[in-house]
């Protein structure tokens, strides 16, 4: 799930519930949304109308409700694939083309060690600033590439009744994000039991 807003709000004045359980974290009076979707049985979404119970819910109140089975164990597997390309605004972020690597040139590292007033530049060789600017600002392969890279996701679901009287949920996720920095990022396998 992601951040929505409701009714004009922001989106710390819904409230999210699991199972009728608040999910806000109250440090911040924001809410947990990153709900693992194999796990949902149905989302309702009171946008007014509600009971005072619901606290600071002054846009909406929306309750997740995770899967129950009556008896027997159950399973969900999801897979989603993001393509390779560029999923943001304008041209690539370490491309040669953008501003700071066509404007910081060796005419403006020029003028920066001429400045008098300018202690740390002033009197260095305007060649070694230019290598060292162009140095800082060029990423690595892993980094440049990041336009190259897919974004593999993988998730599932366990769960169902062990006897008339306990259930179970479990259910983890795991993505190897891009972005511009790559990395892996596994959720901690979320587990609940009811107990009737």
């Amino acid at each position: 799930m992601t951040q929505t807003y409701i009714r004009g709000s922001s989106n710390v004045e819904a409230v999210y519930l699991l199972d009728n359980l608040s999910v806000n974290s109250g440090l911040l009076s924001d809410n947990y949304t990153g709900f693992n979707t194999s796990t949902i049985e149905q989302i309702s979404v009171l946008t007014g109308g509600y009971n005072a119970e619901y606290g600071e819910g002054r846009s909406a109140v929306v309750n997740i409700v995770t899967k129950d089975a009556p008896a027997g164990i159950h399973g969900a597997f999801l897979s989603r694939l993001r393509p390779a390309g560029i999923y943001h605004f304008g041209p690539n972020f370490y491309s040669t083309e953008n501003y700071d690597y066509k404007n910081f040139d060796l005419d403006y590292w020029t003028r920066q060690s001429q400045f008098p007033n300018n202690g740390d530049l002033s009197g260095k060789n305007p060649d070694s600033l230019l290598a060292a600017w162009r140095q800082q600002i060029t990423p690595n392969a892993t980094l440049r590439d990041y336009a190259k890279r897919s974004e593999p996701e993988v998730e599932g679901t366990l769960y169902g009744a062990l006897n008339d009287k306990l259930s179970f949920l479990t259910s983890g996720r795991f993505k190897r994000s891009v972005g511009i920095f790559p990395n892996r990022s596994p959720t901690i396998p979320n587990s609940i039991f009811r107990a009737i």
